[in-house]
């Protein structure tokens, strides 16, 4: 006797159906994780690679390359096909980060931080005043025609906790301001290029108080400063300038008091603070004991870099 067969109802295909495709977008979706994983690890041991490339030659020239395609003698960092390298740096080369990316994530490192992170390189900038702080002594900081020598003095409104004084003798007409004169020696910078430099400043009486020369000396120009800075007694007041240097690495800048009238033995004046950086930016303050920072040379004693500072 014949047996009727039955097939699949629609509904038992229908569930057939998607089971199927539940299981294909699983395998899919973890195939794709596979290679974003194996992906990432390229560019993660591409960064390794390339960083100790960048060490061995600071190691053996005391600086790291001035850009990527420079490093290794002028062969480039090594990376593996699709890799792309994001090399930060600025002049004196002391500090660097390095991203690679390709087309789906992109991770970085630093020199001051080995670590590797997700994302692209932070901002690296300089400071090429050698003593901004005024941490160890007051040296690069002088007076105009005055009888009494700048001294390091400990304070309370600098972040670094230390500041350069000049306080008033005898003869309030000798007493005028601090000045940082470079010539020819630590920080030497680029004729014909653009500088800004900024500092905070406090005296101990209100008054005004202008920048007497943030032009380079040997045909300098300025380009912006922040003009005459009305100061209250006790109170850090910010001055900043942009300039561009002159035919040599001679250069000076200055903050003096545009009068000493009513002043009297034992006022002064304080600075603080000292940036000095290539290009047209202000940067809030860092040195070499900043968070990421380092110097270049002595602690205290050398320009410094590193990522560039909230404000």
């Amino acid at each position: 006797m014949l047996k009727n067969k039955h097939g699949f109802t629609i509904v038992e295909l229908l569930i057939v159906i998607v089971v199927i495709g539940i299981l294909a977008a699983i395998t899919i979706v973890s195939y794709s994780g596979i290679q974003q994983r194996a992906r990432i690890a390229v560019l993660q041991s591409d960064l390794r690679n390339a960083s100790t490339q960048l060490e061995l030659e600071n190691a053996q020239k005391n600086s790291y390359p001035s850009s990527a395609a420079a490093a290794n003698d002028g062969k480039g960092l090594t990376a593996s096909a699709g890799t792309t390298y994001q090399y930060v740096t600025t002049a004196p080369f002391a500090q660097y980060c390095l991203a690679a990316t390709n087309a789906q994530s992109s991770y970085y490192l630093t020199s001051s931080d080995a670590t590797i992170r997700e994302g692209a390189c932070p901002e690296i900038i300089s400071n090429l005043v050698p003593n901004p702080g005024v941490r160890a002594s007051a040296s690069g900081y002088n007076s105009f025609y005055s009888e009494t020598s700048v001294l390091r003095n400990p304070v309370q409104w600098s972040s670094t906790g230390y500041a350069a004084r000049l306080t008033i003798g005898s003869s309030a007409m000798a007493f005028e301001g601090i000045e940082l004169k470079g010539v020819n020696s630590a920080p030497t910078l680029t004729p014909g290029t653009q500088y800004t430099a900024s500092w905070r400043v406090v005296t101990s009486r209100a008054s005004s108080v202008r920048i007497e020369s943030g032009s380079a000396e040997s045909g300098g120009s300025t380009t912006a400063s922040s003009g005459v800075t009305t100061t209250s007694a006790g109170t850090p007041v910010k001055q900043w300038i942009t300039f561009t240097t002159g035919s040599n690495s001679s250069w000076k800048l200055a903050t003096r008091l545009s009068t000493t009238s009513g002043w009297q033995s034992g006022d002064y004046i304080e600075v603080s603070e000292f940036m000095l950086s290539p290009g047209s930016t202000q940067y809030n303050y860092a040195d070499g004991a900043s968070s990421g920072w380092s110097w270049v040379g002595a602690q205290d004693n050398s320009a410094s870099s590193g990522p560039r500072l909230s404000l």
